[in-house]
């Protein structure tokens, strides 16, 4: 078990260790399962994962190898099933991917009008895009459905009003689900637009805190970069300047559209995309993943996640995460306690169920992008 834990998943023999841990099968089984969750063993998860011993968690880390072989080592007491691995030849709870470490160069889109640059005219975090693209900025009204109809944002940039008619608070799953149906009409991302040009203030925190030291991505193939969706913030004002028309008549057509009027496809512009960065290094990251098969409908699939890893240290100080993620990890091996002793028990569940502990959350949810891709 030290081994384990001290060396991580270093190398595939280190990262499938074959545990001598007592199998479910010799575990007394309670009443009933959910009686296992208990607070001695929460609090035993959680003072492990956020020890000084593991350092933040930072991605990539000896920290983050150890808790991501921890929580391997419970779904392998608990006889979960791992995910096949071409490479070993045997089921695996890792998935593995690589990260890069990079520092923004350039981010802008250009038109015949006007060049706006990010964290100066907009605003884009996280993204994956890099390189040169030809594009297209199409204005699509509030992006409902009813704005769509009839017009083509293929590879092209979405860009609409949060909200609906006279809205003055907009929801946010509201606004989710547009982004996906403009993700499913296949456009190369969106520009949310927004009025309260006071707010523009904030785009120096946020360059400071996500551009002006290194930050972390996938590491893409440059064909892969290029298709990688944008999610954007502008102000009407900088919108205006991209159109090449007065900020009053962009408002205007907010006016409009709280009357009732489609103004879809009224404002169009070609546009370059152009991404770069300096890159400093290459690094691994790793999910830890664990099923549990279901019965009847085993081909639907509920997904229980809790990320694991946390910000490591800075400036000499250990920022330990136990509340960011300690305590979700923690919940979820106690959930999936409970269902592997349901399982032994032969109450299994009709449909299968993931237990999925994503890495390098806290650098840009890389784990799940990697994993959802």
């Amino acid at each position: 078990e030290q081994r384990v834990r001290s060396e991580g998943i270093q190398g595939e023999e280190a990262s499938e260790p074959i545990l001598e841990s007592a199998s479910t099968k010799n575990l007394q089984i309670p009443e009933s399962p959910a009686d296992t969750i208990s607070r001695a063993e929460l609090e035993q998860h959680i003072r492990y994962l956020a020890s000084d011993d593991l350092e933040g968690r930072f991605s990539g880390t000896s920290g983050a190898r150890a808790a991501a072989a921890y929580i391997a080592e419970h779904f392998e007491e608990l006889d979960l099933h791992g995910l096949p691995n071409q490479r070993i030849q045997r089921p695996s709870f890792f998935q593995k991917f690589l990260m890069e470490e990079r520092k923004l160069l350039e981010c802008s889109l250009e038109s015949e009008h006007a060049t706006l640059r990010n964290w100066h005219e907009f605003g884009e975090r996280f993204c994956h895009f890099y390189g040169e693209k030809e594009s297209e900025v199409v204005f699509v009204g509030f992006g409902r459905e009813s704005d769509l109809e009839g017009i083509d944002i293929q590879g092209k940039l979405a860009a609409f009003f949060p909200g609906e008619p006279d809205s003055s608070s907009p929801d946010f799953d509201k606004e989710r689900l547009k982004m996906e149906m403009i993700s499913e009409r296949g456009a190369a991302g969106f520009l949310l637009i927004f009025t309260d040009e006071g707010s523009r203030e904030s785009y120096s925190v946020f360059r400071k805190a996500y551009y002006e030291d290194k930050r972390y991505y996938l590491a893409l193939q440059p064909e892969e970069a290029l298709k990688a969706e944008r999610s954007i913030v502008v102000f009407a004002s900088t919108l205006a300047d991209l159109f090449g028309v007065p900020t009053q008549e962009i408002l205007g057509a907010l006016d409009e559209l709280n009357r009732g009027k489609n103004m879809s496809g009224s404002y169009r512009t070609p546009v370059r995309m152009i991404t770069s960065y300096e890159t400093f290094r290459s690094f691994e990251g790793a999910n830890v993943l664990g099923f549990i098969e279901g019965t009847d409908k085993k081909d639907e699939w509920i997904i229980i996640t809790a990320h694991y890893d946390h910000l490591g240290t800075h400036r000499g100080e250990i920022y330990n995460g136990a509340d960011d993620n300690a305590s979700g990890v923690a919940a979820l091996l106690e959930i999936a306690h409970a269902f592997a002793l349901a399982a032994e028990n032969g109450e299994h569940p009709r449909r299968s169920i993931l237990f999925m502990c994503p890495d390098a959350e806290e650098i840009g949810a890389n784990g799940s992008l990697y994993y959802v891709d």
